[in-house]
């Protein structure tokens, strides 16, 4: 079965995304970057497979598998870190309209794009990436590739990395952490490769967190969401991990709720032993 007849999303909706898309952004304020510290930059390509416009496709690339990366062999958008220019490179801010010796967001998105992948977005360190690859923009509409990733907690929470009892304490009254995620066609896979889905790892082209969050950010604004809620998270026990994600979520309400736990306990001590 070839790509272009599978259909997870009616054709109009996809030929709209790209206009749609063009015409919200053009409506927001641009992104301000002239912060004193760096931020990174990424950039969101989409393109169409054949002239008569049938298969939109979204550039991702999968980082390469290094001990040293948090994201080893995760699937991201092309981009990277903001970097200072040099005195040559010095140019009007594009949206300040002042003299700025940090590059803009646009242009570490074009910059980073163009190291990584080779793709000139203006008219890689190719150690950073194992796989350069696009992806049907129909295949992200198909929920049969909706699944849960499974990442362990010391990953998930990096300081319990620091404290071997904690972690091994936690792992067994929480377990691992559940996210929310895509299983991606793999690049050397043909279509249709979705009959059965095996669990997969992150680094086993799994589209989740903040790159799942984006994308499903960029849907939105192009007025074709997708059907998910990429938000969702969870721990095997669901009852204290939702508790730790609570409290990890809204500090303040957390402090307020276990104060007025504590003082309902305080006057109720006191009124049993009138």
């Amino acid at each position: 079965m070839s790509t272009g007849a599978r259909r997870f999303v009616e054709q109009s909706a996809v030929t709209s995304l790209v206009p749609l898309l063009k015409r919200n952004l053009a409506r927001q304020p641009p992104p301000r970057h002239d912060a004193p510290f760096v931020r990174a930059s990424v950039a969101a390509v989409f393109r169409w497979k054949e002239k008569q416009q049938r298969t939109l496709e979204l550039l991702f690339v999968r980082r390469s598998v290094n001990e040293k990366d948090t994201w080893s062999g995760q699937v991201a958008f092309p981009g990277g870190r903001r970097q200072k220019k040099t005195r040559m490179d010095l140019t009007l801010d594009d949206v300040s309209e002042e003299w700025s010796d940090w590059e803009s967001l646009r242009e570490t998105a074009q910059r980073e794009t163009m190291e990584e992948v080779g793709l000139d977005l203006t008219t890689a360190y190719t150690s950073e990436i194992s796989d350069v690859f696009w992806v049907d923009v129909q295949e992200l509409f198909n929920t049969r590739r909706y699944q849960e990733l499974s990442y362990p907690l010391e990953e998930s929470i990096l300081g319990l990395k620091m404290s071997p009892r904690l972690l091994v304490m936690a792992k067994k009254m929480l377990g691992d952490m559940y996210f929310d995620s895509i299983y991606l066609p793999r690049p050397a896979h043909p279509l249709p490769d979705d009959e059965r889905l095996p669990r997969r790892d992150a680094q086993d082209f799994v589209l989740w967190g903040l790159t799942l969050h984006s994308v499903v950010e960029i849907f939105k604004v192009g007025g074709t969401p997708l059907p998910m809620r990429p938000d969702a998270q969870h721990f095997d026990s669901k009852l204290l991990g939702d508790m730790l994600l609570y409290c990890y979520r809204y500090p303040d309400k957390a402090v307020a709720g276990a104060a007025t736990l504590s003082a309902v306990f305080l006057v109720s001590v006191l009124y049993s032993s009138l």
